[in-house]
């Protein structure tokens, strides 16, 4: 079970996506916010459609990997590596790192988890 945060942050992304078939799609998307997993880490849905090329775009629909803390900043980036959906017989891989943000205070994931055991 995860919970949520409804007052969550969330993260940009800009990246292409892998070159299959000569060409390759932009993806730009704000991730949803985050979601508080039982062992206290968190992670962002991506949830977006390419850029329309050659007659078509893809879906993407995956979970970010795990916070990843930036030294001395207080902030974090996650990474995100996932498949879009299949269009005129291929698909893209989107490997990307998503814009900064502030961490997430620890007395917010306590609370968090304290609600994921009741």
């Amino acid at each position: 079970m995860a919970i949520r945060l409804r007052n969550g942050h969330t993260h940009g992304l800009a990246r292409f996506t892998t070159v299959e078939r000569d060409h390759r799609h932009l993806v730009l998307n704000i991730t949803d916010r985050a979601v508080v997993l039982s062992n206290g880490t968190h992670v962002h849905r991506v949830r977006t459609l390419t850029s329309f090329d050659r007659r078509h775009a893809h879906a993407i629909n995956r979970f970010t990997g795990p916070g990843i803390p930036i030294p001395g900043t207080g902030m974090h980036y996650h990474i995100i590596n996932a498949r879009t959906t299949i269009n005129l017989d291929h698909r893209h891989r989107l490997r990307a790192r998503t814009r900064r943000a502030p961490n997430i205070p620890a007395n917010i994931v306590r609370q968090a988890l304290e609600e994921m055991s009741m």
